[in-house]
């Protein structure tokens, strides 16, 4: 009776163990079809397995939306899958050569023509969403680390909606917050 048992056992694990591995050919066969993907999250993980990311363009593009990019693909490639930029946008605060990755997003800011100038609404207020790296270093408590910070932050996620945004940023607490939130705008 026992030899039996033992035999049973032997014959359902290896029986089980061989259905595992044919779904796992199965599936890797559909993923290997030249069929374009929708974007569902089962799509998704067939687009990463073929060396393809996903990426969200927004702001001033012709075309704002999701994007399936090739794995190595930069900033500009994603900016021109999205028909381009509009004649609002200015792409002069972005570095086009970027890399993107698999869930970035990229956000092209409307150019200086379409904002008030700081000096000409006489706020004195720094924009954190156009302020260069020397810019945001006259901001006390912002030195050259964190100005980096800042614009590699922009960069990768876009223009800040309010000034609080800055929290976001890596190095950037509420403590630091406190002291330039007077020194501050993002519009």
């Amino acid at each position: 009776m026992k030899k039996v048992f033992l035999f049973i056992l032997f014959a359902l694990v290896t029986g089980l163990c061989a259905c595992g591995g044919r779904e796992k050919i199965s599936y890797a066969e559909e993923i290997l079809t030249d069929e374009e993907p929708a974007l569902d999250s089962q799509s998704e993980s067939k687009a990463s397995f073929r060396g393809q990311i996903y990426v969200y363009v927004a702001g001033c593009v012709v075309n704002p939306g999701v994007y399936i990019m090739p794995e190595g693909s930069r900033v500009y490639d994603a900016i021109n899958a999205a028909g381009g930029v509009t004649s609002e946008g200015d792409e002069s605060y972005m570095n086009p050569v970027s890399p993107v990755h698999d869930g970035d997003r990229v956000v092209v800011p409307q150019s200086k023509e379409y904002y008030e100038e700081t000096d000409g609404n006489g706020s004195g207020l720094t924009n954190i969403n156009r302020a260069g790296e020397s810019e945001l270093m006259k901001i006390p408590g912002i030195g050259e680390a964190k100005a980096k910070a800042i614009i590699s932050y922009r960069n990768k996620h876009g223009a800040f909606s309010r000034p609080e945004d800055i929290m976001k940023v890596s190095g950037i607490k509420e403590g630091t917050f406190e002291k330039i939130k007077d020194y501050i705008e993002a519009y």
